[in-house]
């Protein structure tokens, strides 16, 4: 009888590594997992976490801060506004 791994199919001809998923904690191959990323400004980067693909989240649009526009151009030499009387 046929030993079974509890790592899953190794190949005897090209083994690979077994490894362990951040999130869930699942014994997987390591060339399966891949690094999780989130928003940070305008691009994607990583957490550092390895997870597995029914353990990957796709990262959150919401996430993305939004970008403002330039500040306005001072105006050159202001002046103070003059309240003037009300006309009776």
């Amino acid at each position: 009888m046929r030993r079974r791994s509890r790592y899953g199919r190794v190949d005897p001809d090209n083994p690979e590594a077994a490894a362990r998923c951040d999130r869930g904690g699942h014994v997987v191959k390591r060339s399966e997992l891949r690094e999780q990323m989130k928003w940070a400004g305008e691009r994607l980067v990583g957490t550092g976490w390895l997870v597995c693909p029914r353990c990957m989240d796709v990262p959150n649009p919401q996430d993305r801060s939004a970008a403002p526009g330039p500040d306005p151009v001072p105006v050159d030499r202001p002046r103070p506004l003059l309240e003037r009387p009300a006309d009776e």
